[in-house]
């Protein structure tokens, strides 16, 4: 399937969904020369097209919000045109991986940096920090696709939801620090996000920014005492984490090896069945 612009040429590569309203496109432009896909929103209802327009038309004047391509119509249809990410999703790598407290400092750093500087409408960004949508790669950089589902209900989503969205993302993220009270600060970020106390993008960033210099500089003094034995016993098993398998692997084999050396050298002797009394031959009866 092939899609015709003035400036582009889309090849449809698969679809994503589908929906009465909506569907969900991966795509390719034929006449760039360099290689890269394209996620598209294809909007199919007349009604939801006529308030489309207007909202995506002005996001196409806001030069921060680089993720957004454009948008068009074309076959009875209006497109939203987003950079497409091949990465994997954040909840697949946390349920993969173990990670340390920096590297989750970090994630949240990324994530908070990536939508200041993408400004983009709430209305968008509640969707992008779905799980559908928000990516991680090796580097801890966090992406988002823009698989947006909710287009006919974009007018509930306010800077409300969107604080909401991220109170669950760092509570996710932060859940260990919470969970043994390292510090209060974590515990009030996160309320605050939660009660939606925050006037916009850059506030959340600055106000996670201290947390973080809070949390570095307790961590390098080494006063990072959490109110609760269990962040030690966590903190011991996360550092052995990484030599579970082997060791584990390694017990195995000795203890195999000990079970081998112990039955050579301790074989098990039956004892020998007592020989049958014999007290009748037939019907004669033995002396």
């Amino acid at each position: 399937m092939l899609i015709q612009t003035l400036n582009r040429r889309f090849e449809v590569i698969r679809a994503l969904g589908s929906d009465n309203d909506t569907e969900i496109l991966v795509s390719r432009d034929v006449w760039e020369k360099k290689e890269r896909e394209y996620l598209m929103v294809a909007v199919k209802n007349p009604d939801l097209i006529y308030k489309c327009i207007p909202f995506f038309t002005e996001q196409q004047e806001n030069p921060a919000f680089k993720d957004f391509v454009g948008c068009f119509s074309a076959d009875s249809r209006f497109y939203a045109v987003f950079a497409y990410y091949k990465k994997a999703l954040l909840k697949e790598k946390f349920n993969e991986e173990l990670f340390s407290l920096n590297e989750r400092l970090e994630i949240g750093k990324n994530l908070l940096s990536r939508i200041v500087l993408l400004n983009m409408p709430p209305s968008i960004l509640y969707e992008v920090l779905q799980e559908r949508n928000l990516l991680l790669d090796d580097a801890l950089h966090v992406y988002f696709n823009y698989a947006l589902k909710e287009i006919p209900i974009h007018g509930l989503f306010s800077m409300d939801r969107v604080q909401i969205e991220l109170g669950r993302i760092f509570r996710s993220l932060l859940r260990r620090e919470l969970a043994t009270q390292v510090v209060d600060e974590v515990r009030l970020f996160v309320e605050d996000l939660e009660q939606c106390k925050f006037a916009g993008y850059m506030e959340i960033y600055e106000a996670y920014d201290r947390l973080y210099d809070t949390l570095k500089d307790l961590q390098e003094i080494g006063e990072l005492n959490p109110q609760s034995f269990l962040f030690r016993c966590w903190e011991r098993i996360k550092s052995l984490s990484r030599y579970v398998k082997p060791v584990l692997a390694g017990a195995v084999l000795i203890l195999a090896l000990g079970y081998l050396i112990y039955s050579i050298n301790n074989p098990v002797i039956k004892p020998k069945a007592p020989s049958p009394t014999i007290e009748t031959i037939g019907t004669v009866q033995a002396e």
